[in-house]
């Protein structure tokens, strides 16, 4: 070839080769993103596409086994163990109104007791509600009879009304953290 031959072949390769980098970097806009919303990694660049990465034997991952041991979870009090040394300072009887008003016609067979923690700013006390159950003394086909339940101000709680209100106010009024409050009630 002759110089001049060879000069113009290499400017239409220098021209060819920038129109298909241009190419290149339309493309890697557009598959990575396109600046605005997206920036483009380097790390992205140095991407070699089609060339699948040969991972050597030789460094395949060993499996290890990892072993713990888990603590067994507390067994928790139950109420009446809890409660049993706070003094009873006021029993309730409740009695169905169908006993009330023919109480010859029933004999006494059991009784529910419940209770709820009172309180006496600082002093922590059980009101017992004794709920008697009755049965029919000539129609045993009658099922027991039990007063119903009295309400409480939270469902399956011993808590009075009382002493959440007591807890309230210490926490919210008096800023006297719960923690506190436990020591202080300690029995």
């Amino acid at each position: 070839m002759a110089p001049a031959q060879m000069k113009e072949r290499l400017t239409t390769l220098e021209e060819e080769n920038a129109d298909l980098r241009a190419q290149v970097e339309w493309f890697k806009r557009n598959l990575f993103g396109t600046g605005k919303s997206a920036t483009l990694d380097a790390l992205q660049t140095r991407l070699k596409l089609g060339e699948e990465a040969a991972q050597p034997e030789a460094s395949a991952q060993k499996k290890e086994t990892i072993s713990y041991e888990r603590a067994k979870p507390r067994k928790r009090d139950q109420p009446a163990e809890r409660f049993k040394n706070l003094p009873v300072l006021e029993t309730t009887e409740l009695v169905p109104d169908a006993v009330k008003t023919d109480p010859e016609a029933y004999e006494r067979i059991g009784e529910e007791v419940t209770f709820e923690v009172q309180i006496t700013p600082p002093k922590l006390w059980k009101h017992e509600i004794v709920r008697g159950k009755f049965r029919h003394k000539l129609d045993r086909s009658r099922p027991p009879m039990i007063a119903p339940a009295l309400k409480r101000p939270i469902d399956n709680s011993y808590a009075s009304a009382e002493l959440l209100a007591y807890i309230a106010l210490g926490k919210y009024l008096y800023h006297i953290p719960l923690y506190r409050q436990e020591k202080m009630s300690a029995h």
